[in-house]
């Protein structure tokens, strides 16, 4: 397992984090975008933010040696994704 030299993380948990917080930069723009009528920008954003969350959600959190309250985040980041990305979906 990889691991950062910064803070020890492992590289597993910043491409979940990385990708949670891309994903709801989009997911909100899209949000925004939409209330303001623009359809087809929405649906750009829409489309960035589901990229981010497949890419965090494709991530395996649930391995045995993944314990730990870091795991444990990173595990809620992935659940708050995949639920995010079923409320997308029926936006699209």
């Amino acid at each position: 397992m990889e691991r950062e030299p910064e803070n020890g993380e492992p590289a597993e948990i910043k491409i979940i984090k990385e990708a949670y917080e891309k994903a709801f930069m989009f997911v909100n723009k899209g949000l925004n975008t939409d209330e303001l009528g623009q359809k087809e920008e929405a649906k750009n954003y829409y489309k960035q933010g589901i990229g981010h969350l497949l890419r965090g959600i494709s991530i395996a959190a649930a391995e045995p040696g993944h314990t730990g309250p870091a795991w444990e985040a990173a595990r809620q980041m992935q659940q708050k994704m995949k639920e995010t990305l079923q409320n997308v979906r029926t936006r699209l």
